[in-house]
């Protein structure tokens, strides 16, 4: 179940995934991803972090072209300099639709549920998700990559389509 977009474990950094907890994966990573990857499918979404699901640990998981993947103590380890501006949506904020300027593609580096270390080339849609979902393991909210207006002018169009489909 996802935590409020309030909850302070959203605007902080969450922890490190330690070594011994990949040596026990099975009692501590797996039964959390699981729980991660059902979140994507119930929700028909494209990421969730385990801290929206109120779990304090850097992971997450997206979807991809053929199977969702879990990345655990995500970083970035190279940005490209073009920009895109798109818009995200985001679990944690139902009904909001932020323009949401990105990188246009990344190395990522993460571990896998099994401790495996990953360094991969992402582009496009799989960057942003990626990106977007770091940034939940990092304590930032997609509402803090906008100005204070914008997210404000965001805020009262839901409104008024809130109340419209009431």
């Amino acid at each position: 179940m996802l935590i409020p977009s309030n909850d302070q474990l959203l605007h902080r950094p969450a922890n490190t995934v330690s070594e011994e907890q990949f040596n026990t994966y099975k009692n501590s990573i797996q039964p959390i991803a699981s729980m991660l990857i059902a979140e994507i499918y119930e929700k028909n979404a494209l990421g969730v972090s385990a801290v929206q699901m109120g779990v304090d640990m850097s992971m997450f998981a997206m979807m991809t072209e053929s199977q969702p993947k879990v990345c655990i103590n995500p970083e970035i380890v190279a940005a490209s300099f073009e920009m895109v501006l798109m818009e995200e949506g985001c679990l944690s904020f139902p009904g909001l639709h932020l323009q949401v300027r990105r990188p246009a593609g990344i190395v990522a580096r993460y571990k896998t549920i099994e401790g495996q270390e990953v360094t991969e080339r992402l582009e496009g849609m799989d960057a942003r998700v990626w990106l977007h979902e770091y940034d939940h393991c990092q304590g930032i909210c997609f509402t803090d990559r906008v100005s204070k207006l914008k997210l404000s002018m965001a805020n009262k169009r839901l409104k008024k389509k809130s109340k419209r489909t009431a």
